[in-house]
């Protein structure tokens, strides 16, 4: 046997020891049994302060549960509110591109007839 298994064998035989001795000690003797039986009702007595906190905190995660529900909502609605004022302002951003593209094409129409060359309208910039 290597002594990785020799020590667990010993930890375990040592443990198996200690808890035959609390055994024999609560089940044997009457001092043992008033030992038990005061654990008995020690555990119970947490067992119930366990429950009713598991309750309060049940309560309080349904009630953070709704409030974060409400938040989440809000949130939402706002986002949809966002959203469409951006899709408005871009609207109009859009229409006054369009306009002022419009506008740029016939000023440059305009302005084409004032630039001849030799007596002919310019088609385009010649190179040099």
């Amino acid at each position: 046997m290597n002594d990785e298994r020799k020590g667990n064998f010993w930890f375990g035989f040592f443990i198996g020891g200690l808890l035959g001795a609390v055994l024999i000690f609560l089940l044997g003797t009457k001092e043992g049994r008033k030992v038990a039986k005061k654990l008995l009702e020690k555990g119970e007595e947490i067992s119930g302060d366990l429950e009713e906190r598991l309750k309060e905190l049940e309560k309080k995660g349904k009630k953070v549960a709704k409030q974060a529900e409400k938040i989440k909502d809000g949130v939402v609605k706002k986002a949809e509110e966002k959203e469409d004022e951006t899709r408005q302002k871009i609207g109009g951003i859009l229409v006054k591109a369009e306009d002022l593209q419009e506008k740029s094409l016939e000023k440059t129409a305009e302005l084409r007839r004032y630039f001849t060359r030799s007596g002919k309208k310019l088609t385009s910039v010649p190179s040099n």
